[in-house]
């Protein structure tokens, strides 16, 4: 589930990532080294920045033990991003 909703991003289910799925239409207009590019600014993103962005979020909107595991899991799966899109690089 996005974001890890119900649970789905405790443990080990954000570092489960399947390869990105992209539109026909979009397949013809990727640029791999545009699309490296970007990817290599997901993997050097700060924890911290993370961290920081996700804090932001008011607690009516995400619960406190939701928002600790989306801070993780975004901690963890910012590495596995060239992996769902390495057929596209």
């Amino acid at each position: 589930m996005a974001l890890g909703a119900l649970g789905a991003w405790d443990g080990v289910g954000a570092t489960t990532v399947l390869a990105a799925p992209f539109p026909a239409k979009m397949l013809q207009a990727i640029q791999p080294a545009a699309l490296s590019e970007v990817v290599a600014l997901i993997e050097s993103y700060p924890d911290s920045q993370l961290e920081e962005v996700v804090e932001r979020i008011p607690d009516p909107y995400m619960h406190p033990r939701l928002r600790r595991e989306v801070r993780t899991a975004l901690s963890r799966r910012k590495a596995l991003v060239r992996s769902a899109l390495k057929e596209y690089l």
